[in-house]
């Protein structure tokens, strides 16, 4: 497979693009216009280096080419304009962290490789055959040489492990599925003893009856395991209106999960008192309803159908 290879400089909004598994941007530089177009160049496969806080310490896969899409609101404190460029990307976690000591140490190799115009590093004017980060420009491709020594400086035994072992989200989405819906009832519940607890109580201090309908926050770890058993637990019925799933797919009843109290509310309300199957009108319907006493009573109603679930779920 052949891929290209980039170089980001992202310190104020690392940890959310690792939490989260994209790039985002916005779409124009507030002093250089251009500043954010390599953005558009990125394809699926492609190898990402996040430098960030002086070191390397993941390899970003990207899961497809770039896409339009609003700042997140993980960024909300940053004043770049909304409009912007997202990029998925599958993150890895180096065992050993590429740091400005390691780039250092090998600056006459890596100094020959590295692009003449808008390089993210540069030799330091105040120390000589030492490299500073270029923090201004966010994106930038490097050649396969210089991406082969960053590979080097890893390590050929965890490179090989990333990206021969990469499977792209989607796909691996749908084999923890099937793997999901093999289980029997019993072992599904099985699977997920304890984690009912675990959310209850944070979920129970939350109001009742909240008419909050912006989205959510991504990136926040769902079970699939919950969302496979409160799927069986509506049996083909939403759980709002109880009128039979409008379509089918992949030969079962379609019914979407829906999260009564938001994750980005209650990050730990993943549980099955805290989660709902409902048709396509109604999950719509509980994001966008602007009648505020509708959405209160249908809350309530959602609140108070499962709240016991987990004391049904300890007898298992």
């Amino acid at each position: 497979m052949e891929r290209n290879f980039w170089w980001i400089s992202n310190t104020k909004t690392h940890k959310y693009q690792i939490e989260e598994g994209h790039l985002w941007s916005p779409k124009i530089g507030k002093v250089d216009r251009n500043l954010y177009q390599d953005m558009l160049y990125v394809e699926k496969g492609d190898v990402i280096f996040p430098y960030a806080h002086q070191k390397i310490s993941y390899i970003g896969i990207a899961e497809s080419g770039c896409r339009p899409a609003q700042k997140p609101q993980s960024y909300n404190d940053n004043d770049w304009d909304k409009d912007g460029f997202m990029i998925p990307v599958s993150f890895y976690k180096l065992q050993k962290p590429i740091d400005k000591a390691a780039l250092n140490s090998n600056y006459d190799e890596l100094v020959e490789l590295l692009p003449q115009n808008k390089s993210p590093l540069y030799e330091d004017p105040k120390n000589k055959k030492h490299f500073k980060a270029k923090q201004a420009y966010y994106i930038k491709k490097l050649n396969k040489p210089y991406a082969n020594k960053l590979f080097e400086l890893i390590g050929e035994v965890e490179v090989d492990r990333i990206l021969s072992n990469h499977i792209p989200s989607k796909e691996r989405k749908k084999q923890i599925s099937k793997q999901v819906r093999g289980l029997s009832d019993i072992e599904l519940l099985k699977s997920i003893k304890g984690k009912s607890e675990s959310g209850k109580s944070q979920t129970n201090k939350k109001k009742k009856g909240s008419t909050s309908t912006k989205p959510p926050k991504p990136k926040y770890d769902r079970d699939p395991k919950v969302k496979e058993y409160v799927y069986r637990r509506a049996n083909g019925k939403c759980e709002l209106c109880n009128e039979k799933a409008p379509f089918t797919t992949d030969k079962r009843p379609y019914l979407e999960s829906h999260h009564i109290i938001w994750l980005s509310e209650d990050p730990t309300g993943d549980t099955i008192e805290n989660s709902v199957a409902l048709c396509p009108n109604c999950h719509k319907k509980m994001h966008h309803n602007s009648d505020k006493s509708e959405l209160n009573r249908d809350i309530e109603k959602l609140y108070n159908l499962y709240k016991y679930s987990s004391k049904e779920h300890e007898s298992i």
